[in-house]
Formats: C-alpha cells, sequence, structure tokens
C-alpha cells in the first residue's frame, strides 16, 4: 500500500469520526492524531518540497530576476524580516494548500527588495507582518 493510498484511507475515517456523534473524548481525539500523522508525512516528503522549490525558482527565472540577486536580496533583509522570510519559506513548502501556492510564490519574490515585481498585489507586506 502507498502513502497516498494510506493517507486516503486515514482522511476517510477523520471524516467519518467527525460525522459519528460520539461522547468519548478518545474517538474524537482520532482525528487530531490524523491530523498530526499526516503532517509528519507531508513534513518528511521530500519530492513534494522539491517541486514547490522548484516552482519557486522557476517562477524568479520567469520574472528576470537572477538566483544571485534573489540571494543577495534576501540576505540583505533585516534580522526580523530573515526570520520572517524563513518561516513564510518553510510555510510555503510544508504547510500551504496546493490551491494558494501561486499567492505565496508571489508573495516570496515580493518580500524581496531586489526584486522589481510589479505584477500583483503587494501581499507580503501584511503576510510578513503576520509572522
Amino acid at each position: 500500500m502507498s502513502i497516498d493510498t494510506f493517507q486516503m484511507i486515514l482522511n476517510q475515517m477523520s471524516t467519518a469520526i467527525d460525522l459519528y456523534p460520539s461522547n468519548s473524548l478518545w474517538i474524537k481525539a482520532i482525528p487530531a492524531v490524523i491530523s498530526v500523522f499526516n503532517e509528519l508525512i507531508m513534513f518528511c516528503d521530500a519530492r513534494e518540497v522539491e517541486e514547490r522549490l522548484s516552482d519557486l525558482e522557476a517562477k524568479v527565472e520567469e520574472l528576470e530576476i537572477s538566483n544571485d540577486q534573489f540571494i543577495d536580496s534576501v540576505n540583505s533583509l533585516s534580522y526580523h524580516d530573515k526570520y520572517a522570510f524563513r518561516n513564510f519559506l518553510k510555510s510555503y513548502c510544508l504547510e500551504t494548500l496546493p490551491e494558494v501556492t501561486d499567492a505565496m510564490i508571489y508573495a516570496l519574490i515580493e518580500a524581496c527588495p531586489a526584486s522589481s515585481f510589479d505584477g500583483r498585489p503587494r501581499a507580503a507586506a501584511p503576510t510578513l507582518m503576520l509572522n
């Protein structure tokens, strides 16, 4: 049985348990355990992280920002902004829903001062402030 099939079964169990009327705290805790298990699988899934990083790299190249310029831009951030950028990048790689990865890519690029990116609304500043 593949990991994807196992995750699908666990997610269906979680949904079924949520719908099952029960007063037992132990039964209601099962979806939380399944959620943690899914996060651990995602955390350990290097293939997914590599895909997301290559998507970010492709978008940086598409916007004609050199890799060196992007790296220098990240390194020139203030201590707090660099910390927030790191957390934002970690969130993008490990936690972001597939439906919003494009928006996260644009916000990550926008967060770098060297990127002269004017194609989308300014999303990075509020997002970085929330971190």
